[in-house]
């Protein structure tokens, strides 16, 4: 049993017994409840680890096949795939490091730390958790897999973006986050695996892409 039915429970009996003042505020009350249900749900996609257990997880049972040497399996698939494993690792690696030496160089104090201390603004240098604002570190992560996933099979882009962009929101929702935040975590999440796949892949004839190209 969660707050929200409880919060449901109280606002039936308020109903049930004629008050509709108290009845509306219940409403309101359990509506933000349930959207920040919501929201909490959405930011869980912005952790980094599920991605990392994954893309290590396709690289273990990728190497197992090519060392047994399965017949039915084509060398080329595989050494694609470990391709397209070790760009989302170093994708996300790189991303990640820029965007924690960012979060503590700028030391931004987050939005529920101003409501409920005062402390606002910038303090440069600042390792603390509660500093650690700007940029965004869940929609950095959230935007380098979308845009990632994009450069590898772009025929899913709306649900891509959609995901990214709520994930992104709900930092903000959650008062984690300002805008500002979000967006400069968006733009470095998306950029590097873009100047990863440009600069270092295509160069030397790396195609990650699952699309085949009709000549």
């Amino acid at each position: 049993v969660t707050c929200a039915h409880f919060q449901l429970l109280h606002f039936s009996l308020a109903l049930a017994a004629g008050m509709p003042g108290t009845s509306i505020y219940l409403f309101v009350d359990l509506l933000i409840s349930c959207t920040d249900n919501v929201f909490y749900r959405l930011t869980d996609a912005g952790h980094g680890t599920p991605y990392f257990v994954i893309i290590f997880f396709v690289l273990i049972v990728v190497s197992i096949c090519k060392y047994f040497d399965f017949n039915y399996l084509e060398p080329e698939k595989l050494n694609k795939i470990i391709i397209i494993c070790l760009f989302l690792l170093v994708a996300l690696i790189v991303a990640g490091i820029a965007i924690h030496l960012l979060k503590v160089l700028f030391g931004r104090w987050r939005p529920d730390t101003m409501i409920y201390t005062g402390l606002s603004g910038f303090s440069w240098f600042n390792f603390s958790h509660d500093a650690k604002s700007f940029p965004s570190g869940h929609s950095q992560l959230i935007w380098t897999v979308a845009v990632s996933l994009l450069l590898i099979y772009p025929r899913l882009i709306i649900i891509y973006l959609v995901t990214a962009i709520l994930v992104s929101l709900s930092r903000v929702m959650l008062n984690q986050h300002f805008v500002s935040d979000v967006l400069l975590g968006a733009y470095l999440g998306s950029i590097v695996p873009i100047l990863i796949n440009s600069y270092i892949l295509l160069p030397r004839g790396l195609n990650i892409s699952l699309i085949k190209k009709t000549k």
